[in-house]
């Protein structure tokens, strides 16, 4: 991707790395990585071994201009297979974000690439405002690349360098070079005529002889002097191969397929590439090395770039990166009063008054880490859907934002789920006085938002569990979160009335402003423990949308919190994984003991259930899977000891 960026003046500007002592400068970067629902990865397993030798990999290139890159707090997991589809830059930020430090991104199958700096004009703003909030500290990389040079590459991009190639992306006719013969083809070495695709001539200093007799290493090209021209291999560039007559390649239109004369085999130039005053490429050997090249053999910058890169570190990365900034929000979202873990929660936390913000997903036990800039904060959360789509648009010509695709994500049964009888029953108790709701249970029940359990809640649940209505007009989700120091600290008065509180000085009335995302509270004086969320399911009464124990033995399975490695059972495993039929569970029991073997769905209710006697050494138990549901399964062995599982993914056997 071209970006503007202006000219270095190698005298003009005092800057790090051209000889000058300079202390080290350390650049947190905080990795990120998007799964599958049962935690795999389609590329090379990413763990804190392999970033770790990633960054010292990167640290190598980029020590000439004293800058060290290190690893911020643990690797994010996110597994979401849905999630594993956002592709674009400004959607993977809102599902974690760290405006203090450089974000990393992998997902499985993802490509590699990289967020130019803020654009630099001779009047810019280098305040720590600005360049914190222009969401430029971001790349993404495929993990096979992280102890590749593709590493050092974008983040070559993340320092202001562009491609050695940089112009000659497109190429018009060196015999006739006019802008415009297409629109997207226009690559004057000047930039005539509003041209901004200049391809860089050979030439480094002035020569009358040449049609085009001014160099233009500092204006074309990649800005950098000392990077000679060069070319990329595609097909859109003229090739002289040995049967090719020249007339054949030297007016456009020409054959793509034939006219291709950047070749580079081996690590040496052989093709015989021009420029627009007919040059060939000198000192192949430098480009075919550098770092910014699309080769196999790039090993080094040049001393130009690495005065480029130093001059946008001091000019805005060393603002916007903060290594003092350390995770000081870190908790867990579980559901109500449960300890029922709540995974890809969305957490996106801002600051009235400072653009500095962090976004996070909680991860699989329902946990999160994140970055409070200011001890004062708004937080949103979201949970998205069964029906999201990354690539819903709210037209052809608009691209929707994470948000208005999670607000689209929801079908009539994401509503209804966890609604039932048993539901009704308790709303009916409690508006009759003979059995009151707790606190969440009374947020949960207010279905039309007033601040107030009515019959119009009984009506509307009833509405929704026959299917009446398809959703709550007066909610934007079906599921709602509140700060967990509220039922905490004001536990008296939450569970008697959440709608009627105090808080913090200030009386409230029929409404609950802590659930609301623009509840501003100072969530840096929290302890750790009360800096998490609650979760309800509007309409859940009781928690069956999660699996939590009900009255109803035929409700949802409590979901595991963990395994006990050093029990009765070691080495649990399932495969296929994914599987289109039967499941095969294996597993190591170090004593004989009874058991009970269960298949739920995502929601945690049984769709299999065996009772098993243990024999102590290998257990082996085929499931027929041929009738159970294709999505996500959890299959779990329950012993005296403890609850261990795995996640299946069931695929229909077409596929």
């Amino acid at each position: 991707m071209r970006r503007e960026a202006p000219i270095i003046h190698y005298e003009g500007n005092k800057v790090r790395g051209r000889g000058e002592a300079a202390s080290t400068d350390t650049v947190p970067v905080f990795f990120t990585v998007f799964r599958n629902d049962d935690g795999s990865f389609a590329d090379q397993a990413i763990d804190a071994t392999l970033a770790d030798q990633a960054l010292e990999h990167l640290n190598q290139y980029f020590q000439p201009i004293r800058i060290v890159f290190v690893r911020l707090g643990e690797i994010n997991y996110i597994d979401n297979t849905i999630f594993t589809d956002f592709s674009r830059h400004h959607h993977l930020a809102r599902f974690s974000y760290l405006s203090s430090a450089l974000n990393l991104y992998s997902r499985s199958g993802s490509g590699s690439f990289a967020q130019f700096p803020t654009t630099l004009g001779p009047t810019a703003d280098y305040s720590p405002t600005l360049s914190s909030n222009d969401r430029s500290n971001m790349i993404s990389l495929n993990s096979h690349h992280f102890t590749s040079t593709s590493f050092a590459h974008e983040v070559g991009h993340s320092y202001g360098l562009l491609h050695t190639f940089e112009g000659a992306q497109v190429y018009n006719n060196p015999a006739d070079p006019t802008p415009g013969l297409q629109a997207t083809a226009s690559d004057h070495p000047y930039g005539q005529d509003g041209n901004s695709r200049r391809r860089e001539l050979v030439i480094r200093k002035t020569d009358e002889v040449k049609v085009f007799s001014v160099p233009n290493g500092q204006t074309a090209g990649d800005f950098v002097e000392d990077t000679p021209a060069f070319c990329v291999s595609t097909n859109t560039f003229p090739d002289y191969y040995p049967d090719v007559q020249a007339s054949q390649c030297d007016r456009y239109p020409y054959d793509p397929s034939r006219c291709n004369g950047c070749i580079v085999v081996d690590c040496d130039y052989r093709g015989n590439y021009i420029d627009y005053n007919g040059d060939t490429l000198v000192n192949t050997e430098v480009s075919i090395r550098n770092l910014m090249s699309y080769t196999n053999c790039r090993t080094e910058f040049t001393p130009g770039q690495y005065e480029r890169m130093a001059f946008y570190h001091e000019q805005v990365r060393k603002q916007q990166y903060r290594a003092d900034r350390r995770l000081n929000f870190s908790d867990t979202v579980f559901f109500a009063d449960s300890r029922i873990p709540m995974d890809d929660i969305i957490i996106q936390v801002s600051h009235p008054g400072n653009s500095s913000y962090a976004n996070a997903t909680t991860n699989s036990a329902g946990a999160f880490q994140a970055i409070l800039y200011e001890p004062s904060a708004t937080v949103r959360l979201m949970k998205a859907g069964t029906a999201l789509d990354p690539d819903y648009q709210l037209s052809p010509w608009v691209q929707a934002s994470v948000e208005e695709i999670i607000a689209h994500s929801y079908h009539p049964e994401d509503w209804r789920q966890g609604i039932d009888q048993a539901d009704l029953d308790r709303l009916q108790r409690h508006l009759s006085g003979t059995q009151l709701l707790n606190g969440y249970q009374q947020l949960a029940a207010d279905l039309d938002a007033d601040g107030q359990l009515t019959q119009s809640d009984l009506q509307l649940m009833e509405a929704l569990t026959r299917a009446e209505i398809n959703r709550l007009e007066a909610h934007p989700a079906p599921w709602q979160f509140l700060p967990a120091y509220i039922p905490e600290q004001y536990a008296d008065n939450f569970h008697q009335d959440p709608f009627s509180m105090i808080i913090d000085g200030v009386a409230y009335q029929h409404f609950a402003p802590y659930t609301e995302a623009d509840w501003l509270y100072r969530a840096g004086d929290l302890p750790q423990n009360q800096q998490g969320f609650r979760t309800i399911k509007l309409g859940d009464l009781d928690g069956s949308s999660v699996g939590a124990p009900t009255d109803d033995t035929d409700g949802p399975e409590t979901p595991p919190t963990g395994t006990k490695p050093d029990d009765t059972v070691k080495k649990f495993a399932c495969f296929p994984n994914p599987t289109a039929g039967d499941i095969t569970v294996a597993f190591q029991a170090t004593e004989a003991a009874e058991a009970t073997l269960l298949v739920t769905n995502r929601f945690f209710r049984a769709a299999y259930r065996q009772e098993l006697y243990l024999e102590k050494g290998h257990n082996e138990i085929t499931v027929d899977g041929t009738s159970l549901a294709s999505g996500l399964l959890v299959v779990m062995l329950k012993t005296p000891e403890g609850i261990f599982y795995k996640k299946v993914i069931k695929v229909n056997s077409g596929n």
